[in-house]
């Protein structure tokens, strides 16, 4: 790596890069989102279930 190469803007390989990172960031994200929204019905429903007992007691 001695001499810095000129880099290539759009050669299908770097396309592939491209592509795959921002596939996988977007996976990641998705993910993300995926866990948060379950995270928030955990929560929704522990809160039902709580107010159910006090309903019942």
């Amino acid at each position: 790596m001695a001499f810095p190469q000129p880099k290539p803007a759009n050669t299908p390989i770097v396309r592939t890069r491209q592509i795959a990172s921002t596939f996988s960031r977007n996976t990641a994200r998705r993910r993300d989102s995926l866990v948060e929204s379950a995270r928030r019905t955990t929560k929704r429903v522990s809160r039902d279930a709580e107010n159910a007992v006090f309903a019942t007691v």
